[in-house]
């Protein structure tokens, strides 16, 4: 068995055949979380989830890049965590990888598609306003929650820092799709989080430090398809069943079994996310 622990089915690229992709994953003996990056995919979300008896779940939240698009009404997706099939919140962050090439220069003003632009300041506090309340719901839901963090380590580590750590979990969250250092993944294994890999980890630049030096128990897998497609299938859209492949490389650079990897990963995520039975 495993678990690929970020999905995207609910994205446009499996729209006519995310039913068929999960019965791949799921027949090969998979578990999916399906996640939502703004209001609309985790419906979505949360709509698959509902078509499936087992092994299809949900998370639901607003991606840092979506925060200019989507007003946040923290009620609503409150309603929606508290569907039995929603097992986190996510996914939320901060994303500063995207600022310089999308938003006004400081002190520059202007309007754009009918929306104010705003400055990389003004868009880094409201990622911050927006991480904040998901984060004061998953204490008040009791849900943990998937952390999205690209260029942004210092500023989400300085948060979380500050932000109580939920009382109740074995652990609080997950940090997705992890590329960061080792001491940055330290650090956020301090603060109670599991640390998640991708397909990234087949490619051939991929240092594996970061990795090897992660304790199995604190790490899971995912696919965050339709992107990241693992080698061999590079090139190919990504999918579920193709986890297996990221596991295989864990198995490979921490020198154990692939058996044991699966063993391990699926514990893991079974153990952050409670509302799986």
């Amino acid at each position: 068995m495993l678990f690929d622990t970020h999905a995207h089915l609910n994205f446009e690229a499996f729209e006519n055949d995310w039913r068929e992709t999960a019965k791949r994953a799921l027949l090969a003996g998979i578990k999916i979380i399906n996640v939502g990056s703004n209001l609309e995919t985790s419906k979505k979300a949360v709509a698959i989830a509902e078509e499936f008896s087992e092994g299809v779940y949900a998370a639901v939240g607003l991606h840092p890049s979506e925060v200019q698009e989507e007003q946040l009404d923290i009620k609503e997706y409150k309603k929606l965590a508290a569907h039995p099939k929603v097992v986190a919140l996510g996914e939320i962050g901060l994303d500063y990888y995207r600022l310089p090439d999308t938003i006004r220069p400081e002190g520059a003003g202007g309007v754009a598609d009918g929306k104010q632009i705003k400055t990389p300041t003004e868009i880094k506090n409201l990622q911050k306003e927006v991480l904040l309340k998901f984060l004061k719901l998953s204490e008040e839901t009791k849900l943990p929650v998937i952390v999205h963090c690209r260029d942004a380590h210092a500023d989400l580590i300085d948060l979380l820092e500050k932000f109580d750590k939920p009382k109740g979990f074995d652990a609080r969250g997950v940090m997705h799709c992890f590329s960061g250092s080792f001491e940055e993944a330290r650090r956020y294994l301090n603060l109670g989080f599991l640390i998640s890999f991708t397909g990234i980890i087949t490619f051939a630049h991929f240092e594996g430090e970061t990795l090897a030096k992660t304790p199995l128990n604190k790490i899971m897998v995912e696919t965050d398809c339709p992107y990241l497609t693992p080698e061999p299938h590079r090139g190919k859209r990504n999918e579920p069943l193709f986890v297996e492949f990221v596991a295989k490389e864990v198995a490979r650079i921490k020198n154990e079994s692939y058996e044991e990897v699966a063993r391990v990963t699926t514990e893991n995520a079974k153990r952050l996310f409670q509302k799986i039975k």
